[in-house]
């Protein structure tokens, strides 16, 4: 619910034939980005878990995987809840410019890198400029 969610509406507007969702787990944090101003009326913002909102929210055309739950963890369900043809962009695959990933984490990022590039249900690519960008279209 922050430069990403401004991003993507600032781009979409001014239509009003769509429905932004966007996932906060921490209550308070949604509530004070849901009541700043400026919002269009087509974003809707939801409180909890994204795991285990996802599966009873529908499809999206385009989905913006930016967090832990959804990427590192439930890959498999932000796959699914993609479009025919629908787009998953995943961000921060690889250390920022300047910056050193722990191995943990590290190896983590490496197995959904290796699981966006090479699941059948879609065709990837990964830009590798600034943190690394995989974007996926659904089959």
């Amino acid at each position: 619910m922050g430069v990403g969610l401004a991003w993507l509406v600032s781009g979409l507007s001014p239509r009003t034939d769509v429905t932004v969702t966007t996932v906060e787990y921490d209550g308070e944090r949604a509530a004070r980005a849901a009541s700043a101003a400026g919002w269009p009326p087509f974003v809707r913002f939801l409180t909890g878990d994204a795991l285990e909102l996802l599966p009873g929210l529908g499809t999206f055309d385009l989905v913006f995987a930016d967090t832990v739950a959804g990427k590192q963890v439930g890959l498999d369900l932000t796959v699914a809840a993609l479009n025919p043809r629908g787009m998953l962009v995943v961000d921060d695959m690889r250390p920022a410019p300047g910056t050193v990933w722990d191995p943990e984490f590290a190896a983590r990022q490496e197995a959904v890198r290796r699981t966006l590039l090479t699941d059948e249900r879609l065709v990837a690519v990964e830009l590798t400029h600034g943190s690394g960008t995989i974007l996926a279209a659904a089959r």
